[in-house]
């Protein structure tokens, strides 16, 4: 249990009186939530492990405040950063990234890592958020993983994805020391304007962006993809060859979306993107977000 304790507390262990884990379990087609105190990560590791000798589990990279998965479910600041890679080549680019991240985990897959860097002092979720895109932009990582909300495979787990199950380890073992937050951004690129614009339009309720980001994710997956979500909340994931419905469609616009097949998910511009082969810096974001406004507005008609 030492890998899993470690990175339980590695998480929680600086986490605020009362705040809980956000602990997920994929049975079937289904994702049950259980929620466990941060003052008990011992019970936390008991119940992981009684579950991935079945399931596929994965934790909350931050501590929620009350009962919820999505964003504004979590604690108002934390003191990790964290990149996710679902690349061959992760490894590589890990090692060659300064300063060395304090815990690296080997997801199951080949080559896949996702890597976590404990601060020394809390940044609130907006600036963890941009930190953590920095990190995937910089090492090539998966944008949507910088969500604050993203859930994430423990080490000392199994993933159900492979046969036999593939375990998910620590590669860089306990936790090493916290990082200095300028130390950790003198190493990483800016963000392209566009994506800081895009970040504070997402928090002013004024903006076009904003209301886009409201929508309700049946709202837009019916009409990017012509699929009405069924009772289970699940559609055909148009994304790649899905012999039975593995896109889970959230009832909360922070949550989104996320296929459980493709491991794919995000906002109503990652769905868009995806479908219509779109990029989405600079101007063909502004383009992505005009193209969304009209199809929705169409669709409310």
């Amino acid at each position: 249990m030492t890998e899993l304790a470690d990175y339980l507390r590695l998480l929680f262990a600086d986490a605020p009186p009362g705040s809980l884990v956000d602990l997920r379990s994929l049975h079937g087609e289904t994702m049950r939530q259980t929620f466990l105190p941060t003052s008990d990560l011992d019970a936390v590791a008991v119940q992981l492990e009684r579950l991935t000798r079945a399931v596929d589990v994965y934790v909350g990279v931050l501590p929620r405040r009350r009962l919820g998965g999505g964003r504004g479910d979590l604690v108002a600041a934390g003191r990790l950063a964290w990149v996710d890679l679902d690349r061959p080549d992760a490894g590589v680019r890990l090692a060659g990234f300064a300063p060395a991240p304090t815990l690296v985990v080997a997801s199951g897959s080949l080559g896949h890592r996702h890597a976590y860097w404990q601060l020394r002092s809390a940044v609130a979720i907006t600036g963890i958020e941009l930190l953590n895109r920095r990190l995937a932009l910089e090492l090539g990582g998966d944008e949507a993983s910088a969500e604050p909300a993203r859930i994430l495979r423990p080490p000392g787990t199994r993933s159900h994805k492979h046969r036999p199950p593939a375990a998910a380890r620590a590669v860089i073992g306990g936790p090493g020391a916290p990082v200095v937050l300028a130390e950790l951004e003198s190493g990483l690129p800016p963000l392209p304007p566009d994506a800081r614009t895009q970040e504070r339009r997402f928090v002013s309720p004024r903006t076009t962006a904003d209301a886009l980001r409201r929508v309700a994710p049946a709202v837009y997956v019916r009409a990017l993809t012509g699929k009405a979500p069924n009772r289970a909340g699940k559609v055909r994931c148009p994304l790649h060859d899905d012999q039975r419905p593995s896109l889970h469609v959230y009832p909360d616009p922070s949550r989104g979306w996320f296929c459980f097949g493709c491991r794919q998910g995000g906002s109503v511009y990652d769905l868009a993107a995806a479908l219509w082969q779109r990029p989405t810096a600079g101007p063909d974001f502004v383009a992505l977000r005009r193209d969304l406004t009209a199809l929705l507005r169409g669709d409310h008609r």
